[in-house]
């Protein structure tokens, strides 16, 4: 009998079918550079809203730089300095710890590396009670970085470490430490003296110290 007639695979029809496969790749193409560009173009909105805030806050103007930051950051601000400065004023003026986190954190995922912005991370995890998750930060902060501020920083959360353990023997030594490293500083001398202090009265909760923390980061997030 008759060989059955096989369908083709190619040739008329696959011909037929190409210029609309073309034509749906280019649309394609023209639909991601679209949106690519308009992400490109609110970043840099979000970046030059952010500078305006960092300004704003630099002069104390924290009403109208807090305004400047959240519309930086939901338009997508890839600026260190301004994510940080950010995370900050959220704690010491909102006291929201916990968007401070998400804002630091999201700083970290777009692989920033000035070290504020770890530092403060750490310091939102304190507020939150998270003093173990501030220490791990601190600790890779300081493998890298040994700053008066680190060590004052780092040195308080181990008294705080301390204050709920009982046990203050690495934050003694590690604020002994940090005299040895800049016995001029305020922070560093208050740590240890209020450590010193308790030692010879058995160590009770040391302090908050907020005041403290706050002045600290707050003068290194503003540095240009």
């Amino acid at each position: 009998g008759a060989e059955p007639q096989r369908r083709g695979t190619g040739g008329a029809s696959a011909q037929a079918r190409a210029p609309g496969a073309q034509a749906g790749r280019v649309c394609g193409f023209k639909a991601h550079k679209e949106y690519t560009r308009k992400g490109m173009m609110a970043m840099a909105k979000g970046n030059l809203q952010g500078k305006i805030g960092y300004t704003l806050h630099m002069f104390h103007f924290e009403d109208k730089a807090m305004a400047c930051y959240e519309k930086a950051y939901v338009r997508g601000c890839t600026l260190p300095n301004v994510l940080a400065a950010y995370g900050l004023l959220l704690m010491r003026r909102d006291h929201d710890y916990a968007k401070a986190v998400e804002v630091l954190r999201t700083a970290r995922k777009l692989k920033l590396r000035p070290s504020i912005v770890y530092q403060n991370l750490g310091l939102a995890y304190w507020k939150l009670g998270k003093i173990d998750h501030a220490l791990e930060i601190y600790r890779k902060i300081f493998e890298k970085v040994q700053t008066v501020n680190v060590y004052s920083t780092m040195g308080f959360l181990l008294i705080a470490k301390g204050d709920e353990t009982g046990d203050y023997d690495e934050a003694l030594e590690f604020n002994r430490r940090a005299y040895d490293y800049d016995d001029t500083d305020a922070s560093v001398v208050d740590n240890l003296g209020q450590l010193e202090s308790a030692k010879r009265n058995t160590i009770p909760s040391i302090r908050t110290g907020e005041d403290f923390l706050y002045s600290t980061h707050i003068a290194h997030a503003k540095r240009p």
